[in-house]
Protein backbone atom coordinates (compact mmCIF):
# COMPACT_ATOMS: atom_id res chain seq x y z
CA UNK A 1 0.00 0.00 0.00
CA UNK A 2 1.25 3.41 -1.10
CA UNK A 3 1.88 6.05 2.13
CA UNK A 4 -0.11 9.07 2.12
CA UNK A 5 3.01 10.91 0.08
CA UNK A 6 3.33 8.50 -2.54
CA UNK A 7 -0.58 8.32 -2.71
CA UNK A 8 -0.63 12.20 -2.94
CA UNK A 9 2.27 12.32 -5.38
CA UNK A 10 0.17 9.64 -7.58
CA UNK A 11 -3.11 11.38 -7.74
CA UNK A 12 -1.11 15.33 -8.60
CA UNK A 13 0.51 13.26 -11.50
CA UNK A 14 -2.99 12.10 -12.96
CA UNK A 15 -4.66 15.44 -12.26
CA UNK A 16 -1.33 17.19 -13.85
CA UNK A 17 -1.71 14.87 -17.17
CA UNK A 18 -5.18 15.03 -17.29
CA UNK A 19 -5.08 19.20 -17.29
CA UNK A 20 -1.81 18.74 -19.86
CA UNK A 21 -3.51 16.74 -22.08
CA UNK A 22 -6.59 18.69 -22.39
CA UNK A 23 -4.60 21.82 -23.39
CA UNK A 24 -2.93 20.25 -25.97
CA UNK A 25 -6.08 19.31 -27.54
CA UNK A 26 -7.62 22.59 -26.76
CA UNK A 27 -4.59 24.26 -28.95
CA UNK A 28 -5.15 21.69 -31.60
CA UNK A 29 -8.68 22.28 -32.06
CA UNK A 30 -8.13 26.01 -31.92
CA UNK A 31 -5.30 25.63 -34.80
CA UNK A 32 -6.72 22.92 -37.26
CA UNK A 33 -10.47 22.67 -35.63
CA UNK A 34 -10.40 19.42 -35.34
CA UNK A 35 -11.12 17.14 -31.89
CA UNK A 36 -7.69 15.49 -31.62
CA UNK A 37 -7.57 11.65 -30.94
CA UNK A 38 -6.20 12.30 -27.37
CA UNK A 39 -9.38 13.77 -26.33
CA UNK A 40 -10.30 10.10 -26.19
CA UNK A 41 -7.28 9.16 -24.17
CA UNK A 42 -7.88 12.32 -21.77
CA UNK A 43 -11.26 10.73 -21.11
CA UNK A 44 -9.60 7.46 -20.25
CA UNK A 45 -7.37 9.01 -17.90
CA UNK A 46 -10.42 10.62 -16.30
CA UNK A 47 -12.07 7.37 -15.86
CA UNK A 48 -8.55 6.16 -14.31
CA UNK A 49 -7.92 9.28 -11.93
CA UNK A 50 -11.78 8.14 -10.72
CA UNK A 51 -10.90 5.05 -9.42
CA UNK A 52 -8.28 6.23 -8.10
CA UNK A 53 -9.86 8.93 -5.94
CA UNK A 54 -12.27 6.15 -5.06
CA UNK A 55 -10.10 4.14 -3.32
CA UNK A 56 -7.41 6.70 -2.38
CA UNK A 57 -9.38 7.50 0.84
CA UNK A 58 -12.00 5.14 2.33
CA UNK A 59 -12.34 5.21 6.48
CA UNK A 60 -9.40 7.92 6.21
CA UNK A 61 -6.88 5.85 5.50
CA UNK A 62 -5.01 6.28 1.82
CA UNK A 63 -5.98 3.02 0.20
CA UNK A 64 -3.94 2.66 -3.54
CA UNK A 65 -1.20 0.08 -3.90
CA UNK A 66 1.44 -0.22 -6.83
CA UNK A 67 -1.06 -2.69 -8.23
CA UNK A 68 -3.68 0.15 -8.51
CA UNK A 69 -1.65 2.17 -10.53
CA UNK A 70 0.10 -0.74 -12.98
CA UNK A 71 -3.75 -1.03 -13.52
CA UNK A 72 -4.80 2.09 -14.10
CA UNK A 73 -2.07 2.49 -16.47
CA UNK A 74 -3.27 -0.96 -18.11
CA UNK A 75 -6.61 0.21 -19.24
CA UNK A 76 -5.07 2.89 -21.14
CA UNK A 77 -4.56 2.66 -25.02
CA UNK A 78 -0.92 1.16 -25.77
CA UNK A 79 0.48 4.25 -27.39
CA UNK A 80 -0.97 6.32 -24.87
CA UNK A 81 0.29 4.72 -22.08
CA UNK A 82 4.00 4.20 -23.08
CA UNK A 83 4.11 8.41 -22.93
CA UNK A 84 1.75 8.45 -19.55
CA UNK A 85 4.18 6.10 -17.80
CA UNK A 86 7.45 7.64 -18.96
CA UNK A 87 6.44 11.05 -17.14
CA UNK A 88 5.20 8.98 -14.45
CA UNK A 89 8.38 7.01 -13.92
CA UNK A 90 10.42 10.58 -14.36
CA UNK A 91 8.79 11.34 -10.54
CA UNK A 92 10.75 8.06 -8.82
CA UNK A 93 7.26 7.87 -6.11
CA UNK A 94 8.18 4.45 -5.41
Amino acid sequence: MLNTKQTLKVLKFFAQQINDWTLLNVANYKDEGVVDIRSYDVACLCKEYAKLLNKSKCDEQFKITVKDVATAFDNLDTEFRECVEEEFYKLKIF
